[in-house]
């Protein structure tokens, strides 16, 4: 068991510094509460989130198998609300963000809604 604790939180740093490399996205979504955890048996990092689109917990998990990771969004009551299978190092942080903060970033209605949060 202590074993499985000691890679949870390698991975959860891991994780969190693929985030941070789009520290400005991961800001957006209102980021906080980061902790290691095993989530359904594997090595994950959950952290809580305020976007547009998603308020709540997020977990990613590292998915061996598929040298990949699978992000979870849950409910308040921590059921599994939306899954996100098989994401790669390089489109985690967009993948997320299109589930947490907006399906089009580019998009006028997502700027609208940014220029309102900001009172602008």
């Amino acid at each position: 068991m202590e074993n499985q604790i000691q890679e949870a939180i390698e991975m959860a740093q891991y994780i969190e510094q693929i985030l941070c490399s789009q520290f400005e996205v991961m800001a957006s979504w209102g980021y906080h509460n980061p902790k290691a955890v095993l989530f359904l048996g594997k090595p994950s990092l959950m952290f809580s989130v305020n976007g547009f689109l998603h308020t709540g917990d997020v977990v990613v998990s590292y998915n061996a198998g598929d040298d990949a990771f699978d992000v979870y969004l849950l409910s308040k009551n921590n059921a599994v609300k939306t899954t996100i299978p098989s994401v790669y190092l390089d489109e985690l942080v967009e993948k997320i963000d299109r589930e947490v903060e907006t399906k089009n970033p580019n998009s006028i209605a997502y700027q609208k809604q940014v220029y309102e949060f900001l009172n602008l």
